[in-house]
């Protein structure tokens, strides 16, 4: 039993018997080095013929340092501290690239502050907003990005 590519690999003893109503599953692992497309010919010898197998794939390999992990899920982390007083840290994580918003708004829904505005990436980012000249008070802060909106209640004391 042959492989013709590096690419694949057949994990299996170089001898095997069968008789004529026997079957055997043969593993071929695919493991590509670079992203291209790749062919080979898994050949089994046997008494009577060869039996060759066409074998493809497409190689999305990525060495360590280019593997980019993105988060799962859209969320909108606990604010800290809460309450606070002068500033605010805000994490987030986006699972799609969008258009994202940051926005503080009073308890009676009036917008009070436009924290951040930009399209992003897919990733987890960390903002620090500084507070400025508002009043203590109970806000309501809002991340929208595409089709997700996320809420957290933060408390302003001075």
């Amino acid at each position: 039993m042959t492989v013709d590519s590096a690419a694949f690999a057949v994990e299996f003893d170089d001898t095997l018997t069968l008789e004529s109503d026997e079957e055997e599953t043969i593993p071929v692992s695919f493991l590509p080095t670079e992203r291209r497309d790749y062919t080979g010919t898994l050949t089994i010898q046997t008494e009577r013929r060869d039996v060759v197998v066409e074998l493809s794939g497409t190689g999305i390999f990525q060495s360590a340092p280019d593997l980019i992990l993105h988060p799962s899920a859209f969320s909108l982390s606990t604010p800290y501290p809460n309450p606070f007083n002068s500033t605010l840290h805000i994490e987030y994580s986006l699972p799609l690239a969008g258009q994202v918003s940051l926005k503080l708004y009073d308890i009676s829904g009036r917008e009070v502050a436009f924290i951040e505005g930009s399209y992003r990436t897919a990733g987890e980012y960390s903002t620090v907003w500084e507070v400025g000249r508002l009043p203590s008070g109970v806000y309501l802060l809002l991340l929208d990005a595409g089709n997700s909106t996320a809420m957290a209640k933060v408390v302003l004391v001075k």
